[in-house]
């Protein structure tokens, strides 16, 4: 190939996210009748720069009072997030607090792919959301004339993987880490601290990337029925969560088959906010926001309790929180490199939040009766799990491949991981596409 043809040769580009499809049945509880209690000691380190916002207020920088001033627009600005208290009249520009990741937000990235890996329900559904779709306009008239029996929503489409409402027929997920809805209360077995660093830094601004405006995010494109709904087998022209178009032009009402679980891959290129195309804005504006993120490879320490779970649980949970154990693949080659990673707080979709997950010990308790006295023994029985792999963890046989390819921190080395805009989108018909991308929504998960 000569230098020319190499210019013009188009790079590989995908959008951020991928589904990851549902199985064919989810997966009941466990049955196991052994009882385990102790804690998981781990660690996390951002691959790239991480973002949780302190959210006591979204006019943390200059930046907010800069751009009412020039433009009389609202220009939402937050810090990192901190056990501070902020004050919506100061501005903390030069005023650096030590950083905190919530415990709760490792456990919904937990349970998230917990839910995954064990074929369970997915808890965080919007499950009475009708998602609206642009109807094409050569179809308009032919829509017109026919009625629609009943306008789904996303639970009922989901069927069986919607969140679980009868404790007696609940998923491995629910089992573990409890759930509460209408007609179903169960309790967690499982409790995470929050994280704090392992390196203190006395003087905090150590941890902190500089302030950034992150691209324009938009919402969830449910619109985009060709990403989030799997295509009818019959020959289509449109289709929707409750009817297709066929190629003859008929309207056949039936209702769409959701694509699966959403899922972002990790961005390599993204360690370097302000050098990332694609991530930062020079214009700040009421359709962004700004931001503090924390620097890649920052390392936090944290715990997870956990209590009366069976050792086929605390096995799954292991794999999880030390990053997919024995399956990851170190080599000089970054091709054949595994390094399996995932997706923490928020702007997923430009590339931040890729965190390492790492256990250090898993400390079992055990109370015995000795003499007539109770007493507790603690053993380290990290050993004994961490060498499991997928496999012999039973995880998800629907899954496996894509599973480990989305989490493998090199899976897309030398791809360009961008949202398709309106005019190379591949699904050009379905209009809605470009009015979500633009939407107003300031963070996606």
């Amino acid at each position: 190939m000569n230098s020319s043809q190499s210019k013009n040769q188009t790079k590989e580009k995908i959008n951020p996210y991928e589904f990851i499809k549902l199985p064919d049945k989810k997966r009941k509880q466990y049955e196991d009748e052994d009882k385990h209690t102790g804690v998981i000691e781990y660690t996390i380190k951002t691959y790239t720069p991480l973002f949780i916002p302190n959210s006591s207020t979204d006019k943390a920088f200059k930046i907010s009072d800069e751009v009412l001033q020039k433009k009389s627009e609202e220009h939402k600005s937050y810090d990192f997030y901190s056990y501070t208290m902020l004050n919506e009249n100061e501005r903390y520009d030069e005023i650096y607090h030590q950083p905190v990741i919530p415990g709760s937000e490792v456990r919904g990235m937990v349970r998230n792919l917990y839910e995954t890996l064990t074929d369970s329900c997915m808890s965080g559904l919007s499950e009475n959301e009708i998602p609206e779709v642009s109807l094409p306009k050569k179809f308009q008239k032919k829509l017109a004339d026919v009625k629609i029996v009943k306008e789904s929503t996303i639970g009922e489409l989901a069927g069986e993987f919607a969140p679980c409402k009868d404790k007696n027929n609940m998923c491995p997920a629910c089992a573990l880490f409890g759930t509460i809805g209408e007609g179903i209360a169960s309790a967690s077995k499982l409790r995470f601290t929050d994280l704090t660093p392992l390196e203190y830094q006395e003087d905090a601004k150590m941890y902190y990337d500089e302030n950034v405006t992150l691209n324009i995010l938009g919402q969830p494109m449910t619109g985009n029925t060709k990403k989030y709904l799997k295509k009818p087998q019959a020959e289509t022209e449109f289709w929707s969560y409750n009817y297709y178009i066929s190629k003859a032009g008929k309207v056949v009402s039936e209702p769409g088959v959701l694509s699966g679980r959403k899922y972002y891959w990790h961005h390599r290129k993204c360690r370097n906010l302000s050098k990332t195309p694609g991530v930062t804005s020079s214009k700040a504006d009421n359709q962004n926001c700004s931001v503090r993120p924390l620097k890649s490879n920052t390392v936090f320490v944290g715990k997870i309790f956990f209590e009366d779970i069976s050792e086929k649980q605390l096995s799954e949970l292991i794999w999880i929180v030390n990053g997919g154990n024995t399956d990851n693949v170190q080599t000089s080659n970054e091709k054949n490199k595994v390094d399996i990673c995932y997706k923490l707080g928020l702007a997923k979709p430009l590339g931040l939040g890729s965190v390492k997950c790492s256990v250090n010990r898993v400390v079992e308790r055990v109370v015995e009766l000795c003499d007539g006295s109770i007493q507790y023994k603690e053993t380290d029985i990290a050993e004994k799990y961490i060498g499991r792999n997928y496999k012999e963890n039973r995880f998800s046989k629907t899954n496996q491949d894509i599973i480990l390819e989305l989490c493998n921190y090199y899976s897309k080395t030398g791809v360009e991981i961008a949202y398709t805009n309106k005019k190379d989108s591949p699904d050009k018909s379905n209009k809605s596409y470009g009015k979500n991308n633009r939407s107003r929504r300031q963070f996606r998960r």
